[in-house]
């Protein structure tokens, strides 16, 4: 049953809420009330936060039998292993559960009744944060780095990273991964926005504002990642003409930046580009760069090699995340199994082989059950499967789901689900 109109519209409200506070935040605990108690509440409302949907959506009405059956399974599951006799206390494996849910709880909300989620509403308020971080960036990226625009949340943190001479970017985030978590949010929003016959000029500035802010986040994988997201744009603009005009568009203004924008604009893009791919042959001659590339592979040959007790349900949830061992400490148990940063093999630490193969399902009801084409979906589902933390990064979990919700609403606006599913169907469907 359709939500009523005043439910869409507090739903609306509420998807606001969620991405200001997500994006705002940060600025709250690194500017303006920089101490460690208001951290610690920040970050336990970010986590709180994408539960109040179940304020605006009856969940067990608008949840299907299918995602009601996998969510249940799959909190039932969290709930066992996160009491796990090997964890160190009950608060890690309540917190593991919240982290661990989050981002399937609101995705599988939305792929329940997309047509209740008003997400496409937000566009202009999308581009306008998109804008108001890419201006910021600049003058973070054009200041020192002890300047107080460019602290971090915490004090203590007096390293501040730098992208060859000048500083990563962080936004109003309180460190750079939140920016980075934007950016990914920000292509996405680029690819519905192109689904939805946005004019060009829009998607031209947002593409390459975009390369620009992914080239001060110093991120490689975030230009990556942002390039497909660009390439997808491009490919999902359902009309012939404009992609023509777009493409047109690009040369011109190329050529118009090149003979009007001014030696001073020019040389701060060129030294953009000159600083990032510094950090990249840095990294490429220390070898960080083939260890990053290859760390999920090896954190599981890693893994698996240990002749331990904890290969198949691990420590318990909530065993790595920083947060909980900041306050209620540390497993004994962590030293013996080593140290992972990246997220699927702490996922192996916290639940072993049963909650990689629970991950590895959800991926798959999501890549099933999405409306966004599969030739699309598959390969920024595989990046972000292994390289995109959406469990122990609470900025991914809240804006991979907003982005993700914003292009499969995109395509159920302008395709019938029903009926295609193929991208040629898709593409003569909306020539008609």
């Amino acid at each position: 049953m359709p939500l009523k109109q005043n439910k869409v519209k507090s739903l609306r409200r509420f998807l606001l809420l969620l991405v200001l506070f997500s994006t705002l935040s940060g600025a709250l605990r690194k500017w303006f009330i920089p101490s460690e108690a208001v951290g610690n509440l920040v970050l336990f409302l970010q986590l709180m936060f994408p539960y109040l949907i179940i304020l605006f959506i009856p969940v067990f009405k608008a949840l299907n039998r299918k995602f009601s059956a996998v969510l249940i399974i799959y909190t039932l599951a969290l709930i066992i292993l996160a009491l796990n006799p090997l964890n160190h206390t009950y608060f890690h494996g309540l917190l593991g559960i919240l982290l661990h849910l989050g981002f399937w709880f609101l995705i599988f909300i939305y792929l329940s009744t997309p047509e209740d989620v008003p997400i496409q509403t937000l566009s202009k308020a999308f581009i306008l944060l998109f804008v108001f971080e890419l201006i910021l960036g600049v003058f973070q990226y054009s200041l020192p780095k002890n300047h107080i625009i460019n602290q971090y949340a915490v004090d203590e943190v007096t390293n501040i990273a730098t992208v060859g001479s000048a500083v990563r970017v962080s936004g109003t985030f309180s460190y750079i991964s939140g920016y980075s978590a934007f950016l990914i949010f920000g292509g996405l929003v680029l690819w519905g926005l192109a689904r939805l016959k946005t004019t060009s000029w829009v998607i031209l500035l947002l593409g390459g504002g975009g390369f620009l802010a992914s080239l001060m986040n110093g991120s490689r994988s975030i230009i990556v990642i942002f390039s497909i997201l660009f390439f997808y744009s491009f490919l999902s603009i359902p009309n012939y003409k404009i992609k023509v005009n777009l493409f047109l568009i690009m040369i011109v203004v190329a050529f118009l930046s090149i003979a009007f924008i001014g030696p001073s604009s020019l040389q701060f893009v060129e030294s953009t580009v000159d600083n990032f791919m510094t950090r990249v042959e840095s990294n490429q001659a220390s070898g960080e760069q083939s260890k990053r590339i290859f760390e999920p592979l090896s954190d599981l040959q890693k893994f698996l090699d240990q002749e331990n007790t904890f290969l198949l349900n691990g420590l318990g949830l909530g065993s790595t995340y920083q947060g909980a061992n900041a306050i209620w400490g540390t497993s004994p148990y962590l030293a013996e199994v080593g140290y992972y940063e990246g997220e699927l093999g702490r996922i192996f630490i916290e639940g072993g082989l049963i909650l990689l193969f629970l991950k590895i399902f959800l991926f798959g009801v999501l890549f099933i059950d999405s409306n966004i084409p599969r030739s699309y979906l598959l390969p920024f589902l595989g990046l972000t499967f292994f390289y995109i933390p959406i469990v122990f990064n609470i900025y991914n979990l809240v804006f991979l789901f907003l982005g993700l919700a914003f292009v499969d609403k995109a395509y159920y606006l302008t395709s019938d689900r029903k009926n295609l599913r193929s991208d040629k169907q898709i593409k003569e469907h909306v020539k008609t």
